[in-house]
């Protein structure tokens, strides 16, 4: 019985120490159909962001009103991301408590932009920011995003120069060919997300349908779990 009880410990001392926080977060964010069916995709479409400054990966399931540090006025985010998964690329945005819930904010200055730059590009900054209310995965507290396009240079997170045609990068060139699901992409690079696709050589070896690998794809759980995590202590 000594023997028996004793392999047993073993046993599990061997399967604690087997856990990997990762995968099971890979497993609760990334949904089972995708994971069967397309494993290699699934899986860099999540990875990629794990290349953050900010290094708390809770469960999604911790990320809870309770466990939320309260705050007032603003809170401002900072931290970089790997772009190209090489370079370091700074990202930076604010989240207020307002009417109950929390709000995350960019706001984008364009650099001597003519007057139909600032119709054009504030509608498209409010396509994008329909687009991620739209998609808001549901947790215990309200949250909503909210970008602008700011004149005052000092007021902005991010000031960008106006070409007409560019790909970026997201924080020093938009282009005026860009429609709204493309800036919805690239304030997501604002809010610390990162291409899911081979930047380098734009090979498409990530999840088609996700946002972040595909401008034209939505928005899913993992891209708002790499941000709402922010939220924690």
């Amino acid at each position: 019985m000594n023997k028996l009880f004793l392999l047993f410990l073993l046993f599990l001392n061997i399967s604690v120490a087997k856990a990997d926080p990762i995968k099971d977060l890979y497993v609760e964010i990334m949904p089972e159909q995708l994971r069967l069916d397309y494993p290699n995709e699934t899986y860099k479409s999540f990875k990629v962001h794990l290349l953050d400054s900010y290094k708390n990966f809770p469960p999604l399931a911790s990320i809870l009103n309770q466990n939320i540090v309260p705050f007032s006025g603003v809170k401002k985010v900072s931290g970089n991301i790997k772009y190209v998964l090489i370079f370091p690329k700074a990202y930076k945005y604010d989240v207020a408590f307002e009417n109950g819930e929390y709000v995350f904010k960019v706001r984008i200055n364009l650099k001597k932009p003519t007057a139909n730059d600032v119709v054009y590009f504030t509608e498209l900054v409010k396509l994008a920011e329909k687009e991620w209310n739209d998609y808001r995965i549901g947790m215990d507290f309200g949250y909503r995003f909210q970008f602008d396009i700011e004149p005052d240079v000092k007021k902005a997170h991010y000031s960008v120069n106006i070409l007409n045609s560019t790909r970026g990068p997201y924080d020093t060139n938009w282009g005026r060919d860009w429609d709204g699901p493309t800036v919805a992409h690239e304030v997501g690079h604002m809010m610390g997300l990162g291409d899911e696709y081979e930047t380098l050589s734009s090979t498409m070896d990530c999840l088609p349908d996700s946002k972040m690998c595909d401008q034209d794809g939505y928005l899913m759980k993992h891209h708002y779990y790499f941000i709402l995590r922010r939220l924690l202590k």
